[in-house]
């Protein structure tokens, strides 16, 4: 009898990647819309929209064509369109698979099957402007995602010249490739930006908790031993509550079991509260206002260039969190890099889900 986590790894390792990230891809949600029984104008009110929407896409994309299905019974006045689930208003700058993941809940049958299709609520009045980012259209959506994956770039290159040197053809096709779910045509660019390991200074990653701000800072790719930083590792520094330490990135000081290595003279400090400054120099001035406002800053003085060799222990036994990455759990013993590398956005970052409900 092979063991399971075993059997799993050995899939991994057989699988070809471009096969995990074809299947990452292909990722969808299926969500049936409703429209806020508040703001019905008629007697009868409308029946539900249901979609099949792209993880990797964004609310306002998939559901563009949907406004019109509830025109006629929606209110006169619309001040913008804008969901939530269960009260909770959904942040359209973080994409279609990380809400899903981070909020959806479980069927009655046990396991960790959500249930489906998940139920949205649509608004056309009443929006949540200290809570939610405006946006008009479609070229706000466009202008976040060039600034995330700007940001991306710069964590994983230590400069936006990859970027910065893409065609406006290329931008086109990377926008066009993500928007329409064209594969080859938004990988075909996004291969461009791939950073080999020897030369790849941090991994974009971001942690995120419901109803928390996501926690994000400069994480390497090997451990203080030579060896490869594993998903653990890196929940270990940023929720040492959880898994076994005692402050996280955000105090003066790390644990022995999640602490980060000072930085070598080569590569200067920074810490997450300066990400936006760094960048600034080749964001745009008139660039939508960053989401990446809702992120915990770091105080810590000095950034990651390796993490230690970890044995990771839960700090509550048996009641271990659960860790969601593109809508499945893998195993914590998971290189980072890989996970980077054939698990994340179109954006570039990897999105870590942590969830402990």
């Amino acid at each position: 009898h092979l063991d399971l986590k075993f059997f799993l790894g050995l899939s991994i390792c057989l699988m070809n990647d471009e096969h995990i990230k074809k299947s990452v891809w292909e990722g969808a949600v299926p969500i049936s819309l409703n429209l806020s029984k508040d703001e019905v104008t008629t007697m009868q009110g409308p029946q539900p929209v249901f979609i099949l929407a792209s993880r990797l896409s964004y609310l306002p994309l998939v559901t563009s064509t949907i406004r019109e299905h509830f025109a006629s019974v929606a209110p006169a006045v619309v001040d913008e369109v804008w969901f939530d689930y269960k009260s909770v208003p959904l942040k359209w700058h973080y994409p279609v698979g990380v809400l899903f993941d981070l909020y959806s809940t479980q069927n009655n049958a046990g396991g960790h099957r959500p249930d489906l299709p998940w139920d949205l609520t649509l608004h056309f009045q009443g929006f949540p402007s200290s809570v939610l980012l405006r946006c008009p259209n479609d070229e706000t959506v466009k202008q976040h995602y060039n600034n995330v994956l700007k940001e991306a770039n710069y964590i994983k290159h230590g400069d936006g010249s990859k970027v910065n040197k893409l065609s406006l053809q290329e931008v086109t096709d990377m926008w066009e490739g993500l928007r329409m779910k064209e594969y080859e045509r938004f990988f075909s660019v996004n291969r461009v930006l791939y950073a080999p390991a020897d030369s790849l200074k941090h991994i974009p990653l971001r942690v995120c908790l419901p109803n928390q701000p996501f926690l994000q800072d400069l994480i390497p790719h090997k451990n203080q031993q030579g060896g490869d930083s594993t998903l653990a590792e890196v929940l270990a520094y940023f929720l040492p509550e959880l898994y076994g330490g005692s402050k996280g990135p955000s105090s003066t000081s790390t644990p022995a079991s999640s602490s980060i290595a000072p930085s070598s003279p080569s590569s200067p400090s920074v810490t997450s509260s300066l990400t936006s400054s760094i960048i600034s120099s080749y964001v745009s001035p008139s660039s939508p206002p960053r989401p990446d406002s809702d992120a915990s800053s770091s105080s810590s003085s000095s950034s990651s260039s390796s993490f230690p060799s970890l044995s990771l222990s839960l700090a509550v036994p048996g009641n271990a969190p659960r860790v969601i990455i593109q809508g499945i759990n893998p195993p914590l013993e998971t290189p980072i890099l890989w996970l980077s590398e054939n698990m994340s956005h179109p954006d570039n970052f990897l999105y870590i889900i942590v969830r402990t409900d």
